[in-house]
């Protein structure tokens, strides 16, 4: 009887629907696109790690592209939308890992989040691909999920990151593998401080010796990070022993200096030994000096002596370092978080027109015409995050979405049109709500949000080619560019902007089209219009220079913002009325298509100024002002002489 019932109940269980798999990677996009979420997560995340109050950030502060810069939650959703050159069968392996990996990222405590990883790992453990796709260097960064798990905060106070290391290691992912910038999962865990996530790494074969393109290594980066709580982890073996051998010397008891003496007599020539006496702990002070300060409270004439001692060794008595939490930037741009008056009434006007849409079809219309006049897609005129009323052009779309008689195929349509732009969201119940009446949103979403991904990287590559130097930040919005360089590089703008255009990502009316480009401290807006680069604006204390090529010579103009007159740009060139002269009845060959503050260029040499924009030719590149125009001008002679261009 009780057989028969055991079959009757697995027929039963057969027989019942089966619950839909859940998909990753379009809960992994949901949540990317939720513009609410990935601020708020970045605010608790800073307060959760260091301890300290969240810095003030602008809600209209967008996503990087650089995926690098991203939490895990938002890099793994990158990763499902790249398309990297795999077999099927490693494609699906690839599927399996991300999502075991989407597990991993949650902060949900209740169960172990290692544990989909864990069962991924050992049910894949004989695929010959495992390794492939472990290695597999991904992204604009070029990183591994070590390198992401590595410096990536996990689990809470559980903190389980070192846990998952162990796991992939175990099954070959490759500790030494370098992202674009030469780093190591070592670098990237040691710049955190991240303790175990350290020991685990190199406990298991990372090697501290390789160095960032920069010729830093993992410890070197820790210690300019300020992240003085793993820098013992760094010993050799030998240093390990006489650290240990110190330390249980310095004891309170009458052999105390005597014992300590002898330990640094033997070692008198030994360069080891003044590692282990300078090594830093807690906020940067001295640990063997940290470590005295305990028997001043018992024995202050013991502690002056051994404090003597140590100093004669060659320790050195390092304060405690200040600045040790390091703030996050109050906000990545000041243009890119502002509008003109112009922009303004822009997204006003279209704001408008979607309160006034009666039909589905109407909004639609609104909608495109919107991302082809480069409206501001994720901009919020309200400044308070909190307040609730920070809605965005896109959010005011989704809610007349709501408001309006179904049409699920249009509605769709609308979504995906804004997510292949670049839109977040502060509310994305009603994109989920699609998945249930229109089955091909799901579908559609994931398209959109991979040829954004596509487009951006792209757009990643070209903005890097036109550089001598590092691309440190990228983020886009419509048709809004923001771009953020080392200092000393020089950047060919035409690249950019006929880059974007060729990409798709600029339509050629588009009137309220940006770039921002910033480098080091220096932050310039471009506007394109009609073909036109005009320079419009910069922050203050930004200082660039403009190197035009041109067949009469280069010529070099710096741009920067009047001291005593904060509505005015200054335009200023070494030799004025040389270049005046020169140029003259050829006005147009200086700066072709290129205007600065809406006169052409030779017309704003002339005057001396602009006002901001506030109330394929020769190329243009633009560079981080020195000061220095003698030696600017001397450099451009010798680079001139030897046949060389800059």
């Amino acid at each position: 009887m009780g057989e028969s019932t055991g079959i009757v109940k697995s027929i039963i269980n057969l027989l019942k629907p089966k619950p839909e798999p859940s998909d990753f990677e379009y809960e992994s996009i949901i949540e990317h696109l939720s513009s609410k979420e990935h601020l708020l997560n970045e605010l608790m995340n800073d307060m959760w790690y260091s301890g300290d109050l969240p810095s003030v950030r602008n809600h209209n502060e967008l996503p990087s592209l650089i995926d690098s810069k991203l939490g895990l939650n938002e890099q793994i959703c990158v990763w499902f939308a790249l398309d990297h050159d795999l077999t099927p069968s490693q494609k699906n392996l690839n599927k399996k890992l991300l999502s075991a990996l989407k597990c991993l990222a949650s902060n949900c405590g209740s169960f172990d989040n290692t544990e989909p990883l864990e069962e991924f790992l050992h049910d894949n453990k004989n695929n010959k691909d495992l390794k492939v796709i472990l290695n597999l260097r991904r992204g604009e960064s070029q990183s591994t999920v070590l390198h992401a798990i590595a410096g990536a905060n996990i689990g809470g106070f559980r903190r389980i990151g070192n846990q998952a290391i162990d796991l992939l290691l175990e099954a070959g992912a490759d500790p030494n593998i370098q992202d674009n910038k030469g780093k190591t999962p070592l670098c990237l865990a040691a710049a955190k401080g991240h303790y175990d996530n350290t020991n685990s790494l190199l406990s298991k074969g990372a090697n501290p010796n390789i160095t960032s393109r920069k010729g830093k290594t993992p410890q070197q980066i820790a210690t300019n990070k300020l992240c003085y709580n793993i820098e013992e982890l760094f010993l050799t073996d030998k240093q390990k022993k006489m650290n240990k051998e110190l330390y249980d010397l310095l004891a309170l008891d009458s052999d105390c200096t005597k014992n300590l003496k002898e330990f640094l007599s033997k070692h008198k020539r030994d360069s080891d030994l003044k590692v282990v006496l300078n090594i830093r702990h807690g906020m940067g002070e001295s640990k063997v000096f940290s470590y005295v300060e305990r028997f001043a409270w018992d024995n202050e004439d013991l502690a002056q002596e051994l404090r003597k001692i140590f100093l004669e060794a060659g320790a050195l008595d390092y304060d405690k370092n200040i600045i040790y939490r390091q703030q996050k930037k109050g906000q990545v741009s000041k243009l890119l978080v502002n509008l003109t008056s112009n922009q303004k009434e822009k997204l006003n006007k279209f704001s408008d027109k979607v309160f006034q849409a009666q039909n589905m079809a109407e909004l639609e219309e609104i909608v495109n015409d919107a991302i082809k006049s480069g409206v501001r897609l994720n901009y919020s005129l309200s400044q308070d995050f909190f307040s609730g009323n920070e809605y965005t052009f896109t959010d005011y779309v989704m809610k007349k979405i709501s408001e309006l008689e179904k049409n699920p195929k249009v509605a769709s349509n609308i979504i995906c049109q804004l997510v292949s732009k670049g839109a977040v969201f502060g509310n994305t119940v009603d994109a989920n709500t699609l998945t249930s009446e229109f089955k091909e949103h799901k579908t559609n979403l994931k398209k959109a949000y991979r040829d954004y991904i596509s487009n951006s990287h792209k757009f990643i590559e070209i903005a890097k080619s036109a550089t001598n130097s590092e691309l440190k930040d990228a983020r886009v919005d419509n048709s809004v560019f923001y771009l953020e360089y080392s200092k000393d590089s020089k950047i060919d703008i035409i690249k950019i902007t006929d880059g974007a255009r060729d990409l798709g990502l600029t339509d050629g009316d588009v009137k309220c089209g940006r770039n921002i480009v910033k480098i080091g401290n220096s932050e310039v807006e471009i506007k394109t219009e009609d073909g036109i680069r005009n320079y419009t604006d910069l922050t203050e204390g930004s200082s660039i220079v403009l190197t035009f090529y041109t067949s009469l010579g280069n010529v070099d103009v710096r741009l920067y913002p009047d001291i005593q007159n904060k509505s005015k740009i200054i335009v200023e060139v070494s030799n004025r009325e040389e270049i005046l002269e020169k140029f003259k009845d050829r006005e147009e060959e200086l700066g072709n298509d290129c205007a600065l503050g809406d006169y052409w260029v030779y017309y704003a040499i002339e005057r001396g100024c602009f006002e901001r924009s506030g109330g394929l030719m020769r190329p243009e590149v633009i560079s981080e002002s020195n000061n220095k125009w003698t030696g600017r001008e001397e450099l451009r002679r010798t680079s001139d002489s030897r046949g060389r261009s800059f």
